[in-house]
Parts: C-alpha cells; structure tokens; sequence
C-alpha cells in the first residue's frame, strides 16, 4: 500500500516553522503565540483535508484532498509515518474503528460516497463499498465494533453494520425541507409548505450533516442548516429537532460529563443546549465571535473547547464559566477556511491542519487545565456584582430606581401631589 512519494520521519523543530504572519500580530497578546511543531507532508501540494487521533494511543491519522491516507506515530520525539496509501480520489473524513478491539481498523469516506476500512497496523483492505452514498460523506462516527454512522452532504445520517450487508441499516433525513419563500415549491403546496419555508434559514438550502457526535444510546448531528438533531439507534428515529437558530452549525460536542451539549456556529457563536432539553439552546457563548466563524472543534477534557476559527487560528474557550483562555497558534493557509483539528485522548497534544496547505501542525495543550483553573479562581474571588431587585420605589446600585428614575422621599412627594385635584 506504500506510494512512490518519498516521505521520511518528521522531527519536531519549533524555530523552522515561525511565520511572518504570527510575528506580526496586532495585540500584545497575540505577540506571545506558541509557534508550533510543524510536520511537512511530502506528498506533493495537496491539502490535508481530514484529521483523527487513535482513541488509546497517539497515532494519528490524516487525509488529503488528493485521496491519500497517513497514520503517524506522535508518541516521541519523532513523527513517523507507520502507514501510507492512497485510498481514494478525495479524502473527506477518516475515523479509528474496528471489531477486533479500539482502533485497529481505519475507516475513511470520500467525496464520492464511498468508504473503506484498512487495516491500521498494516495496511490491507478490509472492507470497501464505493456505493455506500450517492453523495459525499461530511463526517464519520465509529458507534461500537461493528457499526458506525455517517453524514452527507444531501442531509442524510445512516447506519452501517459490518455484520450484515454493506447496506446501510438505517438512514434518516434529519434536516427539514426548507425552500425559500416565494418559491414555486413553497407557493404550490399550501399553508403547511409556507410555514415550513418562513421557518428556515434565511440563506441556504439543504447542505448536509457537518458533524456528528456521540451521547448514551444518541447521535448528535449539526446541521448546516441551522439545526441540532437528535437520533435514538434503539428507536431508530429522530427523538428532537431543534429551533432554526439562524446560522449553520459546524460542530458539536458533549461537555460537563455529558450535562451540557455544546455547538458551534458559522458565526462563531457557541450554543449550550441542558441534556434532555435539545430543542432549545439554554446559553450562549459569543466569545470567539470576533475570530470568525467556528470551523472546527474538539474538546480537551470536560470543560475545555478547542476551536479552529475562520481567522486560521486555533482559540482555547472555557465552558461554563464562558471565557477565551488562549489562542494557540495560526495554521498556515493561503484561504481562512475549512480548517480541522483533532485531540489525543489524554487532551496535551493537539493537531491541526488545513486543505490550503500539506502541513500538520501539533500543539501542546497541556497548560490548558491550568489556565481554566485559574480563570474559574479568578471568578469565585472577584464575582460580578448582580444588580439588586428593584421593585416600586426601590433603588439600584447606581442609585437609581426603574428606568434610573430617583426615588427619594422629596421627588416621591411631589410626584405624589400632582396626582391629587386641587
């Protein structure tokens, strides 16, 4: 399965990979930016386009827009490909799976429809189906040994089984069918395609499931049109459909131990959805609104969030209480977008890539923790001081009653006396 492009171990070297656009930041802030270690993807211009960590180790698995497949061990000072090949005409998502323990198989989906599962230690092909969609597949999701879900970009989440046939399972449409207003489509069909067609987003059509996650016995699915959908793989069914909220969603994570679902919007907003309450967000975070639109995102322990932000840089956010801990670096790219980034499961080692560039940056995470620490200390000594309750005549802490209107025993008098006839 190896290429005829030459590819040799990568060694970690910080100041070959300092960028002028770094060195030139605006804040002082930005000015004190880790450059980080950099891998160079000797396997000509093309883009890498999907990234994941193993679930128990650190290899490290990628994808280029060209169709070629990478597993790199980032365990030591090293970054050594174990595995190359080239699987398929485009590379759109790879995943860790396998029925014969975590991880051992490599599943990968391309543009096309079409998924494979090689074997992660050696190589060979284990299973292929190049109809598996009529479609491309956004995103994958390894649910037990034998099954696994996929996105696509016509809206569709299906199941596939290992067991059973290459056929998927399971497939539902979990987006709505929104058409703009005015539409032929929407005018032709009565009140009820109306309602359907002022209630969606207020841009795009159907564009596809961006990303999946995993609860308890439920799938995740952002969609990129503005909504979160909940799947039962018991009912096999949809459970909930949330609101339009406006903006597609790109991400979205459990955090908090699984209490609070977190998703991320192409406005850059973060979304907080309570557990058993998906249709509707209860908090919102607009810290990262000012990098852009988020990208991409993993978490980094329960209370952390890793997001990859239209500006090409990688932004560390706090969870609940809701702050901006750090900015991580910038990853090269000639276009602010589609940037990925993956976490190893102990949450100290980053990795970030781009299809605008054939590099893969690694970060460490590891003073992440410490800086949430920190930033909910900082918070339980200097709390922010809450209005008090000002009723008829009360005052506020500026002195003010309702609307800011004094309330003294004179103005209440005066005012008491223009109301009585003479």
């Amino acid at each position: 399965m190896a290429d005829s492009d030459s590819e040799d171990s990568a060694s970690f070297n910080s100041s070959a990979t300092t960028d002028s656009d770094e060195a030139e930041s605006g804040s002082d802030e930005e000015q004190q930016l880790d450059i980080a270690d950099c891998i160079e993807l000797k396997i000509g211009q093309a883009g890498v386009s999907a990234l994941a960590f193993h679930t128990c180790d650190r290899r490290l698995a990628c994808g280029t827009i060209d169709g070629r497949v990478r597993i790199y061990d980032t365990e030591g000072s090293l970054v050594e490909p174990l595995i190359r090949g080239r699987y398929h005409k485009c590379v759109r998502c790879v995943a860790f799976h396998g029925p014969d323990g975590p991880g051992q198989l490599l599943l990968s989906a391309s543009s096309l429809g079409a998924f494979k599962l090689h074997d992660a230690r050696t190589g060979g092909l284990a299973v292929k189906n190049n109809r598996a969609r009529d479609c491309g597949i956004n995103c994958l999701l390894s649910v037990n040994p034998d099954q696994f879900v996929t996105g696509d970009e016509d809206g569709w989440l299906s199941l596939f089984d290992l067991r059973k046939s290459q056929a998927a399972a399971l497939s539902l449409h979990v987006q709505a069918d929104w058409r703009p207003p005015g539409s032929e489509e929407a005018d032709g069909q009565g009140e009820e395609a109306t309602k359907s067609a002022t209630a969606g987003p207020p841009e795009d059509g159907l564009c596809g499931v961006g990303h999946v996650s995993m609860m308890p016995g439920h799938v995740l699915a952002a969609c990129e049109d503005g909504t979160l959908t909940t799947v039962s793989l018991n009912k096999r069914k949809v459970l909930m459909k949330s609101e339009f909220f406006g903006q597609p969603l790109t991400c979205v994570w459990p955090m908090k131990g699984g209490s609070k679902v977190v998703a991320g919007t192409e406005a850059g907003s973060l979304l907080l959805f309570n557990k058993g309450e998906l249709a509707n967000i209860s908090d919102k975070s607009s810290v990262l609104e000012a990098a852009g639109g988020i990208e991409a995102a993993c978490p980094v322990g329960p209370d952390i969030l890793v997001c990859a932000c239209s500006d090409s840089r990688l932004h560390a956010v706090s969870v609940l209480p809701h702050a901006r801990l750090d900015c991580l670096g910038q990853q090269p790219s000639d276009t602010a977008a589609c940037l990925r980034v993956a976490a190893d499961p102990t949450g100290a080692l980053l990795a970030s890539a781009s299809p605008e560039s054939a590099q893969i940056r690694l970060w460490s995470a590891g003073r992440l923790p410490e800086l949430h620490r920190r930033e909910v200390d900082r918070r339980r000594r200097n709390p922010s001081r809450k209005k008090r309750r000002a009723g008829v005549g009360g005052e506020t802490e500026d002195g003010g009653g309702v609307s800011g209107i004094k309330t003294g025993k004179r103005e209440t008098a005066g005012f008491l006396a223009g109301l009585v006839g003479d």
